[in-house]
């Protein structure tokens, strides 16, 4: 999954909404993407937390440091010398991107360990709104994108192109994945 969202920051079409905010706020305010991951994502299971009146879901938080780890590692270390020097080779690291960050969110949700702090975000604003997952989850991408076009964070036709793709892509590795496990659980 930090694979797949790192190619898509370095593919620099833009990025999902909440990449977005966190490329943002490093190149506004400093630290790594993988810090204002880990940041953003604690601001959220508290927020989360609040809204519904519950103690803040700490296991949320450990996957917001496992993901700004990952993110850090491939930015930092990896590909901290990668230079993208085309556009098809962009639009190769973006799509390569969306379908590792759709095989990896179809894995962790399989695992039914602990949502992300975003993923937490969509079931509380369902339960708070009657909304569907679906519209809910639009609504915190929204959310995030707006914030994220306030300090300037990177949206492209990346960030249109990861959107329309990754529930797709989700479902068709969950699909797979379902094959391997014999049971359904992201459809």
């Amino acid at each position: 999954m930090t694979l797949g969202i790192s190619l898509t920051i370095i593919a620099n079409l833009g990025t999902m909404p909440f990449d977005s905010l966190n490329v943002g706020l490093s190149d506004a305010v400093g630290l790594t993407t993988g810090t204002w991951e880990v940041i953003n994502g604690f601001l959220l299971v508290c927020i989360n937390a609040f809204l519904i009146r519950k103690k803040p879901d700490l296991l949320a938080l450990g996957t917001a440091v496992v993901t700004g780890i990952g993110i850090d590692f491939w930015l930092h270390g990896v590909f901290s010398s990668m230079e993208v020097d085309s556009s098809g080779l962009a639009y190769s690291l973006l799509i390569a991107g969306i379908l590792l960050l759709g095989l990896g969110v179809a894995i962790y949700v399989r695992s039914k360990f602990a949502y992300n702090p975003v993923d937490g975000s969509m079931f509380v604003v369902s339960k708070l709104t009657g909304f569907s997952l679906g519209m809910s989850k639009t609504v915190v991408s929204l959310i995030l994108l707006a914030i994220s076009l306030l300090i300037g964070g990177p949206i492209g036709i990346g960030t249109g192109v990861a959107i329309l793709l990754i529930g797709p892509s989700v479902t068709i590795f969950d699909k797979g994945l379902s094959r391997i496990t014999k049971a359904q659980v992201y459809s």
